[in-house]
């Protein structure tokens, strides 16, 4: 053989081991491989905010139908044992991922064909400041996790983590008052009177704001005040959320035993005002105060 077919021969050997090296390089995991959970994101963390989104991750994309709340168990330790956090668990290939802000329900309902659901439904995620274990069963005679070419989950997993009482801004920057969807304006349930506009003396004042607000900073007589004008003194209250509504934007200011009347039976004439002391989930406070113009009470019908 020349020296030439010899030099070409070298050089044609010396890629092949090359490109036959960068292959073994390449290649992808196995697909008859152990199906395993390769990475729990948050696995022992005790700083996780209250909506922040659990991510798990495993070794092949999963079946969508085989991860529930059976299968992949996110529980709240409490004195009595433990129960069941919700959540939505949201599969995209290999990853789970866990939002405590909305139901699987509320999830689903969003991927529908012409779906008119846009809001999450639990704003207010998992509890504050405390302890939750992950569970994820395995064994033969388990309903468990499944990749999408048929392996069960190969193991059983255990974990823990812990929440703190704060949470990831929902709406970048300062809520502000918005009124009862949009109008800029008060609602009262039961509504005003007609024809007088006057207020039932057992009315709740409805409150609406521009995204979630953290319901521990509303508070009466602190940064949701409430004034009875003729004779300057306060009315005590509770503030709620407004049942039926879950975006944490709009609540109820309920007067402790109603707001009364005097004893000719003539309303009293209130005032609200919303304070700066009042914050979105992320601790930004009101944009800016807000003082309302005074309304009169009456006699419930």
């Amino acid at each position: 053989m020349g020296s030439k077919a010899t030099r070409w021969m070298v050089a044609a050997l010396a890629a092949a081991a090359v490109s036959a090296a960068s292959a073994r390089d390449a290649l992808p995991a196995p697909s008859g491989g152990a199906f395993v959970l390769t990475s729990f994101v948050q696995r022992g963390r005790s700083d996780i905010r209250r909506n922040g989104v659990l991510e798990f991750r495993f070794s092949a994309p999963l079946r969508r139908r085989t991860v529930d709340d059976r299968t992949l168990q996110v529980n709240e330790l409490i004195p009595a044992g433990r129960r069941p956090a919700v959540g939505a668990r949201i599969v995209t290939g290999n990853v789970v991922r866990f939002d405590p802000s909305r139901t699987q329900r509320n999830y689903d309902a969003a991927l529908l064909p012409n779906s008119t659901v846009t809001e999450r439904d639990r704003m207010l995620g998992l509890t504050g400041g405390a302890a939750f274990e992950v569970r994820l069963p395995a064994g033969p005679d388990r309903w468990t996790l499944r990749a999408k070419d048929g392996r069960r989950l190969a193991r059983p997993y255990g974990s823990s983590f812990r929440t703190n009482s704060l949470y990831d801004d929902p709406v970048p920057g300062q809520p502000s008052f918005t009124g009862v969807a949009g109008t800029g304006l008060l609602d009262f349930d039961p509504p005003r009177q007609s024809p007088s506009g006057r207020i039932p003396a057992d009315a709740s004042i409805i409150v609406g704001f521009s995204e979630p607000i953290d319901p521990a900073s509303m508070r009466v007589g602190e940064t949701v005040l409430l004034l009875r004008i003729s004779t300057g003194a306060t009315v005590a209250g509770t503030v709620t959320p407004k049942p039926g509504d879950p975006s944490s934007a709009t609540f109820l200011v309920t007067p402790t035993g109603g707001f009364g009347f005097d004893a000719d039976g003539e309303g009293w004439d209130i005032q609200l005002s919303l304070t700066t002391g009042i914050t979105d989930l992320a601790g930004n406070a009101l944009r800016r105060p807000v003082v309302f113009p005074v309304f009169r009470t009456t006699a419930s019908q």
